[in-house]
């Protein structure tokens, strides 16, 4: 199947998991392939439809036209009707089902000294049909517009994408222009059906980003079975355990600065403390004054780590800074901090 990398996204929305067999061959006579639910009178309907399977162990979804003079849309029309009656919302896979998953979320420090964000889902199989495919973030009818991976900075790409052995991963743009993104893995074969997390297997997929992206901890994913008694895939919620916020505490020391009269040079630290995190990231949050102040009165980007910060000084100008520290589930604590900028 040389498209499937290309029809996945479409596989999923409508939980399509029918593998077409090798036997299936539509280089003669007038045939074609249709996925259906557990009806085990599926042949009888066929031959009502003037259809048969001729492979029904090896290619249980290819069906032939038998019947003279009776148009393949009219049969196909027929077979769709009579399988429709068959096929039951008891057919659709329940939330979860069989399945559990838990989140891990927290920074971590590359061997190239760089901090990123790093989110890993473990995925076990407890009583579920083989997974074979997921998918993070999915446009599923079944998951609310809250739960989207609305991604506008562009912080998840495929190149961040960590796969298990077997598995392939990436990162889907749902429609051009749009800045909702999905997750998906899928086992490295469609032909090869050893592959996947069988029952009682657990295994890990993992999301880098280079900053919180908390949209990663609070969305669903679509598990992808091989079963053919679904007609629908479970959608499992994705949220994280840890909503404790990091601690912070703050501390300036500062100086005129040298080589710009009339302003001070500060230098910031923290304390930082997080019950999962190791690394909670830090950010500038605002800065207020005692006095009427404009951007003017500060060299500072407000959202960066600004660890060395000017201020303008004046008479009886008190500054306070406000900082913000986040653990990778999106958790913030504050701090603030007072300098001391009378000229």
């Amino acid at each position: 199947m040389p498209y499937y990398d290309s029809v996945h996204p479409e596989k999923m929305h409508h939980g399509l998991n029918f593998i077409v067999g090798k036997k299936s061959n539509h280089s003669s006579g007038t045939a074609f392939d249709a996925g259906w639910g557990d009806i085990s009178n599926i042949d009888q309907l066929a031959q009502s439809c003037g259809l048969v399977r001729p492979w029904p162990t090896t290619d249980r979804v290819h069906f032939t036209l038998i019947t003279p003079g009776l148009e393949m849309l009219k049969s196909i029309a027929l077979l769709a009707s009579a399988s429709a009656m068959q096929v039951a919302t008891a057919y659709d896979a329940p939330s979860q089902y069989g399945i559990k998953l838990t989140v891990d979320a927290r920074h971590e420090i590359g061997t190239d000294g760089v901090k990123r964000a790093k989110y890993s889902y473990t995925i076990t199989n407890v009583n579920a049909p083989l997974v074979r495919t997921l998918e993070l973030g999915s446009d599923s009818d079944a998951i609310s517009s809250q739960q989207l991976l609305v991604d506008k900075e562009m912080l998840i790409a495929t190149e961040n994408i960590v796969t298990p052995q077997s598995w392939d991963g990436a990162v889907l743009r749902v429609e051009e222009g749009n800045a909702k993104k999905a997750v998906s893995w899928q086992v490295s074969s469609s032909t090869d059906r050893s592959l996947g997390i069988a029952k009682g297997q657990s295994q890990t997929f993992v999301v880098y980003t280079p900053k919180v992206f908390a949209p990663l901890v609070s969305t669903a994913m679509v598990v992808g079975f091989d079963s053919y008694k679904y007609t629908s895939n479970p959608v499992v919620e994705v949220k994280t355990s840890d909503v404790t916020a990091p601690t912070i505490s703050t501390t300036a020391s500062y100086a005129p600065a040298a080589d710009r009269p009339g302003w001070l040079k500060v230098s910031v630290s923290h304390a930082l403390a997080d019950n999962i995190d190791p690394y909670p990231e830090v950010q500038l949050n605002k800065i207020e004054s005692n006095q009427g102040i404009s951007a003017k009165d500060y060299d500072a980007v407000i959202g960066s780590e600004a660890s060395v910060i000017y201020l303008k000084q004046a008479k009886d100008r008190v500054y306070t800074l406000y900082y913000k520290a986040f653990d990778a589930s999106g958790n913030a604590g504050t701090s603030k901090t007072k300098v001391d900028a009378n000229k």
